[in-house]
Formats: structure tokens, C-alpha cells, sequence
């Protein structure tokens, strides 16, 4: 449940939900436009995360990732394609 670890905010202007949460230990805060709280409730910010990582990166690199049997693209300055720097080299941001 996301509560535990973010907020959910309404633009007093608009009516938008959006999820909040302030950057803990190597993470980066972030804010995503939820439609309800439902929505919210079942909310896994974790790829737009991992995105966010890439794009702080520059993007990818035409390397190949250096974990074993991995085919993908490289994080641009890194060893590793997103999701083996983010779930296994522990890079966040």
C-alpha cells in the first residue's frame, strides 16, 4: 500500500491526483498522475523509476550488459542494462 511511504495530493485548481513521495536512502523522489485512489492504492511506481534512472543516465548505450545471459542495451555510462543496475547493482538514480 503506498500510503505507508508516499501521499496522495489534489491540485486545488485542476482536481488531478497525483502520488508523492520523498526520496529515501539512493532514490529519487517522484510524482505520478493517478485517476483515483483506487488507482493509487494498486499503484507500482517501480518501472517509472527505473525510467527516470535511464533518462538521468542519458539513456542507453549501444553496450551490451555485462550480467550473464543478458542481451539488453546498456545504461549509458554504466555496465548494466536498467533493470540489472536497478534490482541488482542497487542504482537508483
Amino acid at each position: 500500500n503506498p500510503s505507508q511511504w508516499a501521499c496522495l495530493n489534489q491540485c486545488p485548481e485542476c482536481g488531478q491526483l497525483w502520488h508523492i513521495d520523498i526520496a529515501k536512502a539512493n532514490q529519487i523522489g517522484i510524482c505520478v498522475k493517478v485517476a483515483d485512489r483506487a488507482a493509487w492504492e494498486k499503484l507500482d511506481t517501480t518501472h517509472a523509476r527505473i525510467d527516470l534512472m535511464v533518462q538521468n543516465h542519458g539513456g542507453l548505450s549501444f553496450d551490451i550488459c555485462k550480467w550473464k545471459q543478458c542481451n539488453k542495451n546498456c545504461v549509458k555510462g554504466l555496465a548494466f542494462c536498467p533493470e540489472h543496475a536497478y534490482f541488482k547493482m542497487d542504482i537508483k538514480a
